[in-house]
């Protein structure tokens, strides 16, 4: 995939270098393959400029006035705004460039003055690939969170209603002024109204766990006992 592809995505990058004319040419080159340049030379100014453009990708002079390249990192990495914005350092002396802290202020590449432009080409375009692979996936992570998070409050408005109607079945159940009971296959007692339950219990029924649920310990009661004012229903 070459920078022509993602020219469509516009990537924007900042540029911080105190060299007029170098930031001139990388921004020319930058904008003749579609990436969308900014350009600053005071690195104070960087820290609120990277805030407010939000770029996919900063490319910053290691030796800079007043605050260096290597602060400039350095605080970019801890604001919350700019922390995950990938930085490439670009030096002039390998010599006297310092790797190893490059990379532990935050840094994901460097590229050495004078560059070749087609290696800067390929530096950034290897991190805004990468930048937006990450964003990519951050965003199904995101969508999959959010869907997750339906799903589970579905699941609890589901379960809400099945209590509630439980709830509201169980006290018209009660409600009846007959004796009903509620009896399986083989003629058990599975549930029975209020006023069932006192007949039921005089009787010898067994309650068990869950609402209003008795099970007689030998067989049903006969028919004498519920009278002709009991409705009894078989699962």
């Amino acid at each position: 995939m070459d920078s022509k592809e993602y020219a469509h995505n516009k990537a924007t990058i900042l540029i911080v270098d105190d060299d007029l004319i170098n930031i001139e040419v990388i921004f020319n080159l930058l904008e003749l393959h579609g990436y969308r340049a900014y350009t600053i030379n005071e690195s104070v100014k960087a820290l609120s400029e990277a805030e407010k453009v939000i770029p996919d990708l900063i490319l910053i002079d290691a030796i800079l006035p007043g605050l260096d390249g290597f602060e400039l990192c350095r605080e970019l990495k801890k604001n919350t705004i700019t922390c995950d914005i990938p930085v490439i350092f670009m030096s002039e002396v390998i010599e006297t460039f310092d790797k190893i802290k490059a990379f532990e202020v935050g840094c994901v590449d460097y590229i050495i003055k004078p560059f070749i432009e087609q290696e800067l080409l390929s530096r950034v375009q290897a991190q805004i690939k990468l930048s937006f692979s990450r964003k990519n996936l951050e965003e199904k992570v995101k969508e999959r969170t959010n869907a997750l998070v339906h799903e589970i409050e579905d699941k609890k408005e589901v379960e809400h209603s099945l209590a509630q109607a439980k709830k509201d079945w169980v006290s018209a159940f009660d409600s009846i002024p007959d004796m009903i009971t509620i009896n399986d296959g083989e003629c058990n007692i599975l549930a029975a109204n209020i006023n069932a339950q006192f007949l039921l219990k005089a009787k010898g029924a067994v309650a068990t766990k869950g609402y209003n649920v008795f099970h007689n310990n030998n067989k049903p009661p006969e028919p004498s006992i519920v009278n002709k004012t009991d409705i009894s229903f078989m699962l």
